[in-house]
Formats: structure tokens, sequence, C-alpha cells
């Protein structure tokens, strides 16, 4: 289940691809007007929650209703959220920040407001783990996630179809540079991200 489409989304240790679903090219420009504002996310999280089996699509409907725009009006993003094929117990979604500043006051401003403390009982029921999330950053500033809008609920009940691909390496520290050229530099991908932490 996806929120909004990615089209050329590319992260280092995340690489995923999601075509967009516009067919038009002046509909796809007209659309992308309506977005151009949602650009320059430098801080990125990417967060797999283990669910209480069985519970995953409950879960995810819930999500779907109450946090991403609610995430929006808060100056964040939510650019999709996906269910993955083989385990049927992880949720697995993506949130973007201006910066670190903006991260925290957002944050702050979700978990201790009414719409967390509404419904914060009914989703901790739930979760069975959420501390899995790794924090990203941009290899480069004048790169980042491309958002096509969301998608229509009147038009398109079914939302936003598509699969991504996440590839998480170890890599050695300040052997990040060397990992790119060597993987990448011959390749057709181009890296765009690349993990700032995941203990957090």
């Amino acid at each position: 289940m996806l929120f909004r489409l990615l089209v050329g989304m590319l992260f280092l240790p995340l690489v995923g691809t999601i075509a967009s679903t516009e067919t038009n090219g002046a509909a796809e420009s007209g659309s992308m007007e309506q977005v151009k504002h949602l650009t320059d996310f430098q801080v990125i999280e990417f967060r797999r929650y283990t669910i209480t089996e069985g519970e995953r699509e409950h879960f995810a409907q819930y999500f779907q209703s109450y946090f991403p725009e609610a995430l929006q009006q808060l100056g964040a993003i939510v650019f999709g959220q996906f269910l993955e094929r083989k385990n049927h117990n992880l949720f697995t979604w993506i949130r973007g920040f201006k910066n670190m500043d903006a991260r925290a006051t957002i944050n702050a401003a979700l978990y201790y407001g009414p719409l967390w403390k509404e419904h914060r009982a009914k989703m901790n029921n739930l979760l069975v783990d959420s501390d899995n999330v790794l924090l990203l950053r941009p290899l480069n500033q004048e790169r980042g996630v491309l958002v096509h809008p969301a998608v229509d609920p009147v038009y398109e009940t079914n939302g936003a179809q598509g699969v991504l691909v996440a590839q998480i390496f170890a890599i050695k520290t300040n052997s990040i540079e060397t990992f790119v050229y060597t993987r990448y530099e011959f390749g057709t991908a181009t890296p765009d991200f690349q993990i700032l932490d995941s203990s957090f």
C-alpha cells in the first residue's frame, strides 16, 4: 500500500523504483505543479514495524486514515507505506523532514499532540516492535526523493500500486564513497541516499 508514488527513488542502503500511473505527459506536468513545494527533504526515515500476528492489514488501514495528512500538515511527508510479501507481520513506511531540527519539532508536535493521544493505545496494541529504523540523508543535497501527487481516493480506490525493492548493506566505517564507486559507477543506477544513523 502506498500513500504516494515515488519515481526514480534510489537509496543507499535503500534502493527502490516505483513507476507513475500517469500516462499523459501534459496531465503529469500539471499534477506535478501541485506538489512542487514538496521537495528538499534532507532527512529520511526508513521504518520497519513488526505487527501483531494477523493484524497488519488493520494496522495499515488505521495508519493510512490517521497519520499521512497529519504529518504533512506539520511540515513532514509520508512518502509511502508498504507490506512485505514474504514477511506478513512487517509494515514498512518512509517519511521525510526538511532537516534534523524540523524532525525534532514535528515529532514532538505529533507525539505530544491530540491525534496521537487519541489513537496511541489502539496503535501500540497492534505493535510488537517499532525500533527497526534507519535514518538516511542524501549523498548529494541537490538530489532527493521525487514526490508525485497523492492518489485520488475517489477515482483510484485501490490506492497507488507498485513494488519497491530495498537493499540494505553493512558498510565499513569511512567506506561509503568506495562502496558507491565500485557498485554503481559502471551500472545503470546512481545512489542518492546514505545511512545517517540507525540507533535512535
